[in-house]
């Protein structure tokens, strides 16, 4: 089951840290051609600040469609969280 955040609300850190552990072999968060990070690969404190910073975007900006949202969100879905 996924946790379920607000639009634009993050889980803990302690919580994305340990989705992070459970979801991500190798300890490294491989993305290819992201309109919003391009392409990295992470690691979790590396990708923690990538979605503060997505987040931080989509506050000021409050569009769902763009490269930060969809980031965001993307990654979110992945480690078992949802924006709703």
């Amino acid at each position: 089951m996924r946790t379920m955040y607000t639009y634009g609300v993050l889980p803990p850190q302690d919580d994305f840290y340990d989705a992070f552990e459970e979801k991500v072999p190798g300890a490294r968060f491989k993305i290819v051609n992201d309109k919003w990070v391009g392409t990295v690969d992470l690691n979790r404190r590396e990708l923690w600040e990538a979605v503060q910073a997505a987040v931080k975007h989509f506050n000021e900006d409050g569009d769902l469609d763009s490269p930060a949202s969809r980031f965001a969100s993307d990654v979110l879905s992945i480690l078992g969280f949802e924006w709703d």
